[in-house]
């Protein structure tokens, strides 16, 4: 869009004499004027004209309203099977007692922990719970320590080495033998080990046995879900899947028009750095048209960020905002969901200005594919 098309698109989106006009009634944080323009419209329309007080006020307050995404990444959960639920928990937990001396867990060792796992592959994801640890937790404290890695997923297979290694840390978490490293903090424990369980004073292992045989109570429960958060590990394991559900769904808006999209998850790093350069790592898709020999040719690239609060669109926008330069024979796009980006207004209307104004939510695809047909 050059600077005498984004004037009339303001003009006529606030009925105003001219851009001038335009701009301060935008500044203003006043209403459209139009039935035939929209927000992202006139988003796009401020992101070209040159910086001043004004276009910047206005740019910020139509970044407030265009970029509203109503995708949550707190509201949903993706890939729900990976959870261990509560009766894998308990078969886990099961196991584990079957194998210790006189079926308690306060009887656990590494060799009970190898046997139990080798029968039930929750058992080490289930004392990572017990511990209060994640997994990537405990196979950083491994790694840090120079014990022998685990295997990459919990369930993986486990040598007596791993397990002893594992043991260990697990092992000083429940029992409470840690320093911190923090003058005057404290080591991050499970909750109900901190802090003790009303009407019970047994501690570490004794404590899991006793929770195991007579119930947790649900203060308890409350208390960790309350210290965790409601699902916040499971949505930190699975926060990259959200761009991969975006990305099927440019893909199928663009594909509606006859758009070919290729993308970095189909294609790979390789044949993906081959069609449009070192470059294109932030990119998750490309618009491309076939040349007389049917070889792909680019024509929009699209990146892909998510953003829940307005520190994540700060630093999503200091890794994107460099982007268009590096390719300045390609027209960028950025799609953006979640509700951080209408609410950290000025790095959004940054980045729709390094853009030129190319800037889309989930709800904006189809003039996405709009912008990707006229490039055809």
């Amino acid at each position: 869009m050059t600077a005498d098309e984004a004037a009339a698109v303001l003009v006529a989106a606030t009925a105003q004499p001219d851009c001038d006009r335009a701009v301060a009634w935008l500044a203003e944080g006043r209403d459209l004027r139009t039935t035939t323009q929209s927000w992202r419209d006139v988003f796009a329309a401020l992101a070209v004209l040159p910086v001043t007080r004004l276009s910047t006020e206005a740019l910020r307050q139509a970044a407030a309203r265009s970029a509203v995404s109503h995708l949550d990444s707190s509201a949903d959960l993706l890939a729900i099977d990976r959870v261990i639920t509560p009766n894998q928990h308990q078969a886990a937990l099961d196991t584990l007692a079957l194998h210790a001396i006189g079926h308690s867990l306060a009887n656990l060792t590494a060799e009970v922990v190898h046997a139990a796992q080798a029968n039930n592959k929750h058992v080490m994801i289930c004392l990572c719970d017990i511990a209060g640890l994640s997994y990537r937790d405990l196979a950083d404290k491994l790694r840090s320590s120079g014990a022998a890695a685990p295997p990459g997923e919990p369930d993986g297979a486990w040598s007596t080495t791993q397990v002893k290694a594992a043991w260990k840390v697990l092992d000083a978490h429940v029992a409470g033998e840690l320093t911190s490293m923090v003058t005057g903090g404290t080591p991050a424990r499970a909750l109900e080990h901190l802090f003790g369980v009303p009407e019970c004073s047994a501690t570490g292992w004794e404590l899991v046995s006793d929770l195991h045989q007579n119930g947790v109570p649900f203060s308890v429960l409350l208390a960790q879900r309350g210290a965790g958060g409601a699902w916040l590990a499971h949505r930190n394991r699975t926060n990259t899947l959200l761009i991969g559900v975006i990305t099927d769904e440019i893909e199928a808006a663009l594909g509606a028009e006859g758009i070919e999209v290729l993308t970095q998850r189909n294609l790979g790093r390789k044949l993906w750095h081959k069609l449009l350069g070192p470059a294109a790592g932030p990119l998750q898709l490309c618009a491309i048209r076939r040349d007389s020999n049917h070889d792909p040719e680019p024509i929009l690239g699209i990146t892909i960020a998510s953003a829940r609060d307005g520190g994540t669109v700060r630093k999503s926008v200091g890794q994107l905002e460099p982007l268009p330069p590096q390719f300045p024979h390609l027209l960028l796009a950025a799609v953006v969901v979640g509700p951080g980006w209408a609410d950290r207004v000025q790095s959004t209307a940054a980045l729709a200005r390094a853009f030129e104004g190319h800037v889309y939510t989930e709800r904006q695809l189809s003039e996405l594919a709009r912008l990707a047909t006229q490039l055809q």
